[in-house]
């Protein structure tokens, strides 16, 4: 299952995710990649409203020592260089048949593509003239978005009878991106200034994102001969680092332009816990029943927002370098139970149907400070309970084909919205400037469904 995040900076609206986007966990050794077709709520919870993507890496071989080594390597043409993959793998039956490690390295590095055209820029230099900006932060550079991945995971694996088997693995990676891979003016070409030196990192100017990432699981898996039960526990704890000027795709030229500089760091940490049981019985029925829940907590927050034009033309606060500081932070806790029941009522015919109970509190808070932020500390809760469904019927005509219409329910978990009435409500009529929810109703976004039909 992959968590799939968003962020935004927004007053009125804030959500976060996994260290601000999706993470880009490289597929090393890798068995398989299940996909489902969604909504896979009942089964997989919140996060699979689109669907399920399950990879599955390789496990450790309990009776025979392996190594493998690979090495890629090509050229980006135009402003790019070179770019490299090195991937290792070995395999280390310690007590055969019963205990094994398997261990994996990589190091990925990916040449950045994109030039920055600032003092070239005609447009762009007429817009930055009013805030007195100086030269240096407005250049001509190309290679921007380098991006690099080191990382390893290490998987062990007991398994004392035939029926007991105990995995337990450590992830760990790291990466970094040096200059910001987007564009904003021609193709694989931006206009954006440099960072300020309170912002740069190792004497570069350019933007940069470094992420680190580390993921704990242990699985038990035990066959009753009548049925399979899987627990399952996983813990995730990253963070990461970024630096970036406003920039042209989000801003109007003029605004873009402005000098301002956010430094932002972000932390997530995740504990998920689920066991469930899946029949195998020969009569007609066979059944699935599980319980799930967990605990997270995700953090966004900039401590230094820099106006670094002239002091005079400040237009947040005359003569301030350091504009304000943000927080956007939730804190959210889990529980739910899941089950399915299968009858198979002819030859090659089954009806499915389905139910998940959820549970959730969360808690936001959303606070800034400063004349570039605004000074507001907003802290708002939401708990909620629910119900989903699914049914499903099929038909096997042979061993390699099926033939199924569905319909099922898929649901996003809702969450307090952090609201400043200053910023969205300007004239003060307890609405949302521009529409006409009030803003009473809009401190709470309650929880959604997703309804799938007839996937054949």
């Amino acid at each position: 299952e992959i968590y799939m995040g968003d962020w935004s900076s927004d007053v009125c609206s804030s959500d976060l995710g996994l260290l601000g986007s999706n993470v880009d966990i490289k597929l090393v050794d890798i068995q398989r990649v299940e996909v489902l077709r969604g909504p896979q709520g009942t089964s997989f919870g919140s996060s699979s409203v689109g669907g399920t993507v399950r990879t599955i890496p390789v496990a450790p071989n309990l009776d025979a020592y392996s190594a493998q080594l690979g090495a890629d390597y090509s050229v980006t043409s135009g402003p790019g260089d070179y770019n490299y993959k090195l991937d290792g793998v070995a395999n280390l039956p310690l007590v055969e048949g019963k205990f094994a490690l398997r261990a994996v390295g990589y190091s990925h590095e990916e040449s950045g593509y994109y030039r920055n055209s600032a003092a070239s820029n005609a447009a762009f230099q007429a817009a930055i003239a009013p805030w007195g900006v100086p030269q240096n932060f407005a250049t001509d550079e190309a290679g921007l978005g380098d991006y690099y991945a080191r990382g390893g995971r290490l998987a062990a694996l007991f398994a004392p009878t035939d029926a007991l088997r105990f995995t337990v693995s450590y992830l760990n990676q790291k990466s970094e991106t040096d200059g910001s891979p987007l564009q904003n003016v021609g193709q694989f070409e931006q206009v954006m200034l440099r960072l300020p030196p309170e912002h740069a990192k190792d004497g570069n100017g350019a933007a940069f994102w470094d992420a680190d990432l580390e993921l704990v699981n242990a699985v038990v898996e035990y066959d009753l001969g009548w049925a399979d039960v899987l627990g399952t526990y996983s813990n995730i704890d990253g963070g990461s680092d970024t630096a970036y000027t406003v920039f042209g795709p989000f801003f109007p030229l003029a605004l873009g332009a402005r000098p301002v500089s956010f430094l932002a760091n972000m932390t997530h940490t995740e504990d998920v816990g689920e066991l469930r049981l899946v029949t195998k019985l020969d009569g007609a029925w066979n059944f699935l029943a599980g319980v799930y829940t967990e605990s997270k907590d995700d953090a966004y927050l900039i401590p230094s927002t820099i106006w670094y034009g002239s002091g005079a033309s400040n237009p947040y606060a005359a003569n301030v370098r350091m504009v304000g500081t943000q927080t956007l932070e939730y804190d959210l806790k889990q529980t739910a139970a899941f089950g399915e029941a299968t009858w198979e009522f002819a030859p090659k015919f089954a009806l499915t149907g389905g139910v998940r109970a959820f549970d959730f509190e969360r808690n936001d808070r959303s606070a800034g400070t400063g004349p570039f932020w605004g000074n507001y500390d907003i802290r708002g809760s939401i708990d909620t309970s629910d119900e989903i469904f699914r049914a499903n019927l099929s038909y096997k005509p042979q061993d390699d084909s099926l033939v199924y219409a569905g319909w099922s329910q898929g649901f996003r978990l809702g969450r307090a919205q952090g609201l400043s009435p200053p910023n969205c409500d300007a004239n003060s009529d307890g609405f949302v400037d521009g529409m006409t929810l009030s803003i009473a109703d809009a401190q709470q976004v309650v929880s959604d469904t997703v309804i799938g039909r007839a996937h054949v």
